[in-house]
């Protein structure tokens, strides 16, 4: 497998997801373009690795605009685009849950992909691959993450309404659904549930284990292989899918 000669743009890369894909397409000869609204915890990362690093708030329209103009002008515009930006916060009970906090989850999740999405289709021409890190709770929520929970499902439809609107254009569209991913938004939002039940994040977490069949979380390094598998030319054929990868979480 080889991404030589393709660009791939990730948004959200200074994230556990973001950043994994960004060195495993390294490894696989892609030129690397990063997006995050927080770039100071990659900064030293990307210049080490080549990355191009554009600070972007994917919930302001005029910035993704303008992002992608850039990326016209300077002839980088990406071949595979990785949707990965997103906020796992605001875990309480729907009852308690601002409609300010709501709309600032489906802002940054869903209409930061959908903006993406939607430049890099007018943008980029045919043969784009568009690949969205969605979650499997968009398929089983868990009490508490409602809003988080609806942004993915969303997700997950928009990928298959890309998939058939824009599919004979060669532009292909697909979904990873992780289940719990090891890692900093994890620890979080787990601290955020445990506040909320008055429970030890430990219990939480063992919790969560205990409805994984693997008995394990996922590896950030687990979805880059999937993610860079799909972008490959030997995945030609995969469109329109949510793809699980959640240990049995779904099931």
């Amino acid at each position: 497998m080889t991404l030589k000669k393709k660009t791939i743009l990730i948004v959200g890369g200074a994230g556990t997801i973001g950043s994994a894909v960004a060195r495993l397409a390294s490894e696989h000869g892609g030129r690397v373009l990063i997006w995050d609204r927080d770039v100071t915890t990659i900064r030293d990362l990307a210049a080490h690795n080549k990355w191009t690093l554009h600070q972007v708030d994917v919930t302001r329209e005029e910035e993704v605009c303008a992002a992608f103009n850039r990326l016209v002008d300077a002839g980088s515009l990406p071949d595979i685009v990785v949707n990965s930006a997103g906020i796992f916060t605001h875990l309480r009970p729907l009852e308690s849950l601002a409609l300010t906090d709501f709309q600032e989850v489906i802002d940054t999740n869903l209409a930061g992909v959908f903006l993406c999405c939607r430049e890099a289709i007018r943008h980029c021409g045919n043969n784009l691959m568009l690949i969205n890190i969605s979650s499997s709770l968009s398929q089983k929520p868990i009490a508490m993450a409602a809003a988080y929970a609806a942004s993915k499902a969303a997700i997950d439809s928009l990928t298959r309404s890309i998939a058939i609107e824009y599919g004979a254009r060669g532009v292909r569209a697909v979904a990873i659904n992780p289940g719990p991913v090891e890692g900093r938004m994890l620890d979080q939002g787990l601290a955020q549930i445990a506040r909320g039940l008055g429970a030890p994040n430990q219990v939480i977490m063992e919790k969560i284990i205990e409805g994984l069949p693997t008995g394990k979380v996922v590896r950030a390094d687990e979805v880059a292989a999937l993610a860079i598998f799909l972008a490959g030319r030997t995945a030609d054929s995969i469109n329109g899918q949510t793809i699980n990868l959640d240990g049995g979480f779904a099931v």
